[in-house]
């Protein structure tokens, strides 16, 4: 889809740093609908805090010092202009939206950072509806620009952030990454066993 192919070119000037040959972390920090700290899930939401201490490692290993952040958390860049000072080793590259709201992953269902129609335009009794077709364009978007980077930090529990290394695989080969949460697993939708990335001994049979 051509279209599409030139919003991602656009989205990539806009965030910068990608047209500058500078190594990159993809970073994806996955709150929301999927942060249940259970022990059915095995998922935790995991602070910033953790992702940065993984990014210094990597910083250390590779001298790689700009991060591209997608995050559905909208109180992740507050926190990150606020604390600043901790991480002026690196770089920060966000998708900025023209409404001025940060670009956030897996909008298609969380409805964060896509345009809310008028109720005229949604079903029936609804007081207002999502733009699914621009929440999945940002989506796409940030997945391809999360894939254009150098190394990956994020969790493999979510779908966008498997699909992000797969396509960072396919295009560079192996790259570096870390995972919080699950290790990758190819079986989406059937139910396995699946280790946990922080205790390889441990495994919980679930679905990715």
């Amino acid at each position: 889809m051509p279209w599409l192919e030139e919003e991602i070119r656009s989205a990539k000037a806009k965030v910068g740093g990608f047209a500058d040959g500078e190594l990159m972390i993809g970073m994806h920090i996955r709150h929301g609908d999927s942060c249940l700290k259970t022990k059915k899930s095995g998922k935790i939401c995991h602070g910033i805090e953790e992702y940065m201490r993984a990014a210094n490692e990597m910083q250390q290993l590779y001298q790689v010092s700009h991060i591209y952040l997608a995050t559905d958390n909208p109180d992740i860049a507050q926190m990150l202009s606020k604390h600043a000072y901790k991480w002026r080793n690196f770089t920060w590259h966000m998708l900025e939206l023209d409404d001025g709201v940060q670009g956030r992953l897996e909008t298609s269902s969380l409805g964060l950072g896509a345009k809310r129609l008028d109720s005229k335009d949604c079903p029936k009794n609804s007081s207002g509806c999502v733009d699914m077709t621009g929440a999945a364009s940002l989506s796409i978007i940030e997945v391809s620009l999360l894939a254009s980077t150098d190394f990956f930090i994020g969790t493999f529990s979510s779908n966008m952030g498997r699909t992000a290394y797969e396509m960072m695989s396919v295009e560079k080969g192996y790259r570096p990454y870390v995972t919080l949460d699950f290790a990758w697993c190819g079986h989406w939708g059937i139910s396995k066993p699946v280790y946990l990335a922080y205790n390889p001994k441990k495994k919980l049979r679930r679905k990715c």
